[in-house]
């Protein structure tokens, strides 16, 4: 499903509620979940664009490898806290479930502390809401609907292929160009560069882009040429077999 709503999930027993996670995805919501804060932050924060929301557990494991029953409130203490801290690089709405009497019918100092409410897990009805609530919550965050009218270009930014680095680049200019004509003031064309640096350093990575031209002077013009398989690229000593390996309109623009 298109645009499902990305949504980091901590829950120490999440592999046991299969039935919630194919109803999240029907309702068009995608769980990555992890048992711990440990595990579920560090992954966060190495992917922070590709997550839309955080929905957390009353009680679940504060670090990797913890002892089965040994779950308690420091896991959903330490990431509330770090949601907080974590808002002058993006914003996260985030949510409480729990099957927790503690959480769902008595009162809870953490809960009242920042004004949240728990959802029950129990309770069909709640997690009804709680999906609602979810999409409300993401439909109001401007940069969730950048994300996913532009969802087929950012894709492209994962670690799997061009890396987190270059999605928030790319996002900070589609960013700027979304702004109303009369706001579209921008004059840092290194940022362009930047991205072109990054994709063809990417390039490189992945053995698209021989070394020797990387390292070479002008290095950039000598890449832009050889993706374009100009008959320039020739003097660098590469070229490819197949001459049609990029399609002549993105070899323009390269080039260009």
């Amino acid at each position: 499903m298109e645009n499902q709503i990305k949504v980091l999930w901590l829950d120490d027993q999440h592999e046991k509620m299969s039935s919630f996670k194919i109803y999240a995805s029907k309702s068009g919501i995608e769980l990555e979940a992890f048992t711990s804060f440990e595990e579920g932050f560090s992954h966060l924060e190495k992917n922070l664009y590709q997550f839309d929301v955080i929905l957390l557990d009353g009680l679940f494991f504060e670090n990797k490898g913890q002892a089965e029953n040994t779950e308690n409130v420091r896991g959903l203490g330490k990431s509330v806290t770090r949601i907080v801290e974590l808002k002058s690089k993006k914003v996260f709405p985030w949510f409480i479930l729990s099957g927790k009497t503690s959480f769902t019918q008595n009162e809870n100092d953490l809960l009242r502390a920042y004004d949240a409410r728990c959802y029950d897990k129990s309770n069909p009805d709640d997690i009804e809401q709680l999906f609602a609530d979810i999409k409300t919550a993401a439909d109001n965050q401007y940069e969730i609907q950048i994300r996913h009218q532009y969802s087929r270009v950012l894709d492209l930014c994962t670690e799997e292929y061009l890396g987190d680095k270059l999605y928030i680049k790319l996002f900070e200019l589609i960013k700027i160009a979304e702004r109303p004509a009369q706001d579209q003031s921008f004059n840092d064309f290194n940022q362009f560069r930047k991205i072109i640096e990054l994709l063809f350093g990417r390039l490189k990575e992945l053995n698209i882009i021989p070394e020797d031209i990387i390292n070479d002077k002008g290095w950039i013009n000598g890449a832009s040429i050889f993706l374009a398989s100009d008959k320039n690229s020739y003097k660098s000593g590469y070229r490819w077999v197949q001459t049609d390996t990029i399609h002549p309109t993105v070899a323009m623009l390269l080039k260009n």
